[in-house]
């Protein structure tokens, strides 16, 4: 019995985590990015803009690309920080930072697990189970 309310906790945690990543999911990254005029306009006028720099000379290979993602190529900075896209099987994110960027990797192994766990009986049952009996 707690073994399943633990495993039903732990799929409650996990479909909670899912709902913030699902959330935290746009295609647009959360960097303001000069227009190509603009840029013209900022480097004929002498001004430094925020570079975009390559993942390939960031990451080691094993970052760029997962089973179950792939880190895009241009990386963009908001003049101090890296900001990645990564795009996976759950949808397009963006991480501000390095550490960011492990946590949505790792955010992403996890769903695909939970994935798996709930397509299992024991699943279905301690589910059953928990929606008949009171709070």
């Amino acid at each position: 019995m707690a073994s399943g309310c633990s495993r039903l906790a732990s799929v409650i945690a996990a479909l909670s985590a899912l709902a913030a990543f699902g959330c935290a999911t746009s295609p647009k990254p959360p960097v303001e990015l000069p227009t190509a005029e603009e840029r013209r306009t900022a480097e004929a006028a002498g001004f430094e803009l925020p570079p975009v720099r390559n993942a390939r000379d960031l990451l080691s290979p094993d970052l760029l690309k997962g089973p179950l993602y792939a880190v895009d190529e241009k990386v963009y900075t908001d003049g101090t920080t890296h900001v990645f896209t990564i795009t996976s099987d759950f949808g397009i994110s963006h991480a501000r930072g390095d550490e960011m960027l492990q946590n949505r990797l790792q955010e992403i192994q996890a769903l695909a697990a939970m994935g798996k766990m709930s397509a299992t009986k024991e699943f279905a049952t301690a589910a059953a189970k928990a929606l008949t009996s009171p709070f």
